[in-house]
């Protein structure tokens, strides 16, 4: 992700279908997303990347709070507004396989707005455990929102992909 980038990203940021569902939900401006891109690019407790399909751009992935010492992070990700179908579970894992694969981490950490209910099911199409709702830990200037709590190991994420081998599929997938 480098600086050509910025404009595309704010206005997938900005959709009202993506916002929606982020603890920031209203309009990014121009300013603050560069203020965001340079801290991202200096803070080893973050990564960022675009997700490609076929050579287009499908959508970001951030992991944030990385921890090399308890090898865990908590991720995000939002796919670009009019996405083909199926774009967000190729993000999603490809992003496992990054986390888990290239960055050796052992848990990744995702929260979720309980009015998010793709996401929610989301999280456990990928093999997510549902860790705990914390009870109005979002404020959003308005009103106080649960928040969703998921975790996925390394190691259970490694039997989806054996498992998923085992049985003749080319990718883990949980029915759920």
């Amino acid at each position: 992700m480098g600086d050509a980038d910025l404009a595309q990203i704010l206005e997938w940021r900005n959709s009202p279908d993506v916002r929606v569902f982020m603890y920031t939900s209203r309009e990014i401006s121009l300013s603050e997303h560069k203020a965001w891109f340079e801290r991202i690019a200096h803070d080893r407790s973050r990564r960022s990347w675009i997700f490609e399909a076929d050579g287009e751009p499908m959508g970001v992935v951030n992991l944030t709070r990385i921890d090399m010492a308890s090898r865990d992070a908590h991720w995000g990700f939002y796919v670009r507004p009019g996405a083909p179908k199926g774009s967000g579970v190729r993000l999603g894992r490809l992003a496992l396989a990054e986390a888990f694969g290239h960055l050796a981490l052992n848990r990744l950490i995702g929260e979720v707005l309980a009015s998010n209910d793709a996401s929610l099911h989301f999280h456990r199409k990928l093999g997510f455990e549902h860790e705990c709702i914390l009870e109005g830990h979002h404020h959003d200037g308005d009103a106080a929102h649960d928040v969703h709590v998921f975790s996925l190991t390394r190691a259970a994420w490694l039997r989806d992909c054996a498992a998923a081998v085992a049985n003749g599929r080319d990718r883990p997938t949980n029915p759920q």
